[in-house]
């Protein structure tokens, strides 16, 4: 979700990681306070850096991010 300031009508982007989207997973928040504890979860990322790694790779279609005890790492998956 963005944290900036959205145009009127525009509603915020929220993702949620796998296992922890409240809509599809009942033990969702169990699941979150595994992964995260008891911190809220939110996690910021750098636009600028974002755009430069979609500009690099323009054929990619998904972003993954993937959680590790003490970092994350993003890359973009290209269609084979």
């Amino acid at each position: 979700m963005s944290n900036c300031k959205l145009p009127e009508g525009i509603r915020p982007l929220v993702i949620y990681a796998e296992e922890c989207d409240p809509n599809t997973n009942e033990d969702w928040f169990h699941v979150k306070r595994a992964t995260f504890g008891g911190d809220d979860g939110v996690e910021f990322f750098n636009g600028a850096s974002l755009e430069a790694m979609m500009a690099a790779s323009p054929t990619a279609s998904h972003l993954s991010i993937v959680f590790h005890d003490d970092a994350m790492h993003l890359s973009l998956i290209t269609p084979q």
